[in-house]
C-alpha cells in the first residue's frame, strides 16, 4: 500500500513538472519584442542584445538579424506573437542571416549590373580669359562665354557594390561671345559671335553616396569652330574662318534621382585644354537612368 502511494506521487510530480515546462516553453514562443522606428516603420522579433542609448540588436522570425541605432528607435515593446500558419517550417542558415545597421537612411538596395545614362544638358562656360580675371596678352579675349546645348550618353557596368565603370560619348552646339580689349587702356576694342561644336570620348566611373551618384571621367575632346570675319585690334579685317583642334579632358560631377528609376538630373563641371587657352565648362540637365 505504501508502495503504491509513493509511485503515485511520483508520477504526479513528474507529470506536474512536464505541465510547467511546456506553459514555460509556450509562454515564452507566444510572445516577441516589437521595435517601432520613428519613421513609423515596425519590426517583429527576440532582442538578444542592447545597449540603452546606443543600440538594439534584434532577430527577426525569419532568422534576419538587424541592428537599430537608438536614436532612431520610437518605442520597443513586448506582446503577444501573432500565430500565422506556416507550411514549412524553416530553421535559420547562414544563407538568411544578414546584418543590417540602419542610420537616417534606408537600407541601400543592390546596384543594378547594367550603368545607363542618356539625355540633354544646357552648356555654359568660359574660354581662355577665366571669366576676363587673367588676360596674358594684348590678344587675350576680356570675355569668352560659351553657351548651348549638348547630347550625353554613357554605358557601363558595376564593378563593385557601389560602383560602376563606363564609356562616354558627348555632342555639344555653342556659340561664343568673344570681347577684346586693349590691356593698356582697359577698352574694349571689338567683340563677336562665333558658333562652336564639341565632341567627346571619355571613360568614368560613378560611385554612389547614400541617393546620389559621384561621377568622374577623363577623356579626349575634339572641337571645332567658326569665326566670322571681323576687325582686330590693329583695325585690320580678320577674314572669316573655320578652325578645329583636339585636347584632354578631365570631368566630375554629380547625378540626382528626380523620378526613382528613370529621370534624374545632373551636374558635370569639366576642365580642358582649346585652341591654346583654359576652357571651363559646366552642364546641367536631365538624363535618363534605371540606375536609382
Amino acid at each position: 500500500m505504501r508502495f503504491t502511494i509513493i509511485l503515485t506521487l511520483i508520477i504526479l510530480f513528474f507529470t506536474h513538472s512536464s505541465a510547467i515546462s511546456q506553459t514555460g516553453n509556450e509562454t515564452i514562443n507566444e510572445w516577441e519584442d516589437i521595435i517601432l522606428l520613428k519613421s513609423g516603420t515596425s519590426f517583429r522579433g527576440i532582442i538578444f542584445e542592447q545597449i540603452p542609448g546606443k543600440f538594439y540588436k534584434i532577430r527577426l522570425n525569419d532568422g534576419t538579424v538587424l541592428e537599430f541605432e537608438s536614436f532612431l528607435v520610437d518605442v520597443v515593446t513586448r506582446q503577444p506573437k501573432v500565430k500565422l500558419p506556416q507550411l514549412q517550417k524553416e530553421e535559420p542558415s547562414d544563407k538568411n542571416i544578414a546584418i543590417a545597421k540602419i542610420y537616417d537612411v534606408p537600407i541601400d538596395a543592390p546596384l543594378k549590373p547594367l550603368w545607363l545614362t542618356i539625355g540633354p544638358s544646357i552648356h555654359v562656360g568660359d574660354l581662355g580669359s577665366l571669366f576676363g580675371l587673367f588676360p596674358v596678352s594684348k590678344n587675350a579675349p576680356l570675355v569668352g562665354l560659351l553657351y548651348g546645348i549638348a547630347l550625353d550618353a554613357s554605358v557601363g557596368t558595376k564593378i563593385s557594390d557601389k560602383m560602376y565603370a563606363w564609356g562616354a560619348l558627348s555632342v555639344d552646339f555653342n556659340k561664343v561671345l568673344t570681347s577684346y580689349k586693349n590691356i593698356n587702356s582697359n577698352e574694349v576694342v571689338y567683340s563677336y559671335t562665333s558658333k562652336m561644336n564639341r565632341y567627346s570620348i571619355s571613360v568614368g566611373m560613378s560611385h554612389k553616396i547614400q541617393n546620389f551618384f559621384l561621377v568622374w571621367k577623363i577623356g579626349e575632346a575634339f572641337g571645332e569652330s567658326w569665326i566670322p570675319e571681323h576687325l582686330d585690334l590693329d583695325g585690320y579685317t580678320v577674314p572669316e574662318k573655320y578652325i578645329s583642334d583636339s585636347y584632354p579632358l578631365i570631368g566630375w560631377g554629380v547625378i540626382l534621382p528626380i523620378i526613382e528609376g528613370t529621370l534624374s538630373g545632373s551636374g558635370i563641371a569639366d576642365v580642358s585644354g582649346l585652341y591654346d587657352s583654359v576652357n571651363l565648362s559646366f552642364k546641367f540637365g536631365l538624363v535618363y537612368t534605371p540606375n536609382f
